[in-house]
Parts: structure tokens; sequence; C-alpha cells
């Protein structure tokens, strides 16, 4: 599985088929493809509240799963940064589990999810955030 570096409301609006975005193939009509999806933004640091599980994936109507979701962008704001660090490392601090700081779904936040950071920031590749939809 590779993460999208940035997934937007607008491709969700648009109901882009996620096996094309991770690079599956849609045609194939293969149900049980990995997908892997990294969201923007978040709501700073202090502010998180859902531990793992957080997410929920609905097919045809019907809830099939509850994945944890992570992002890099804890801040929504100017891409990932030094606000998203104090964002991970106040999550870090309290010891709870929160599911958008746990990049490697150990079940847990950690010296592993810190280097996932690291290297995204060090990407270059993650200097935007989306806004209320994407361009």
């Amino acid at each position: 599985m590779r993460p999208l570096h940035a997934f937007c409301l607008s491709i969700l609006a648009a109901a882009f088929p996620l096996a094309t975005a991770v690079g599956a193939e849609p045609s194939a009509g293969n149900d049980t493809a990995p997908t892997c999806i990294s969201l923007v933004g978040s709501n700073g640091a202090g502010n998180a509240v859902t531990l793992l599980g957080g997410g929920r994936i609905f097919k045809n109507g019907t809830l099939i799963q509850f994945p944890t979701v992570s992002a890099y962008d804890l801040d929504s704001s100017s891409g990932v940064g030094a606000n998203d660090l104090s964002a991970w490392l106040t999550d870090f601090g309290t010891g709870n589990p929160y599911g958008r700081c746990d990049y490697d779904c150990s079940g847990g936040i950690g010296a592993n999810d810190l280097s996932l950071w690291l290297t995204a920031f060090g990407s270059g590749t993650m200097a935007i955030s989306c806004g209320a939809s994407c361009p």
C-alpha cells in the first residue's frame, strides 16, 4: 500500500474511485484491493479526541470497517511543519493512542511514528494544505 500525499474534499465529492487513487485496478472487480489513504488536516495540538478505529468505511450504505485514520498535517495549515510536530509531541506526551498520529498502525504512538513524520516533513512534498476544496 502506498499512501496518498493529499486527499481533498473535492475528490470525495466527485466520488473518486479509491482504487484508482492508490493504483489498484478498479475494473478488475477486486473489492479487497489494499487501500491506504492519508487525509490531510486535523485540529492542532492538545485537541486530539479520537483514538484507534475512529474512521468509518461504508460499502453500499453499510458500515463495514472502523479503520484508524492518521494525518501528517495535524493543523490543516501550510502543509506539514513545526506546528504539526508540536501537535504530534503533545499527543505522544499524553500516552493515549490517538489514531491521527499512529502512522505505522502499531496501535500506539512511538519512535517509529516520529520517524515517519520526520520523513514526510523532510520529503518537501507536503508543503501545502488542502483548503475547502482542491484546485
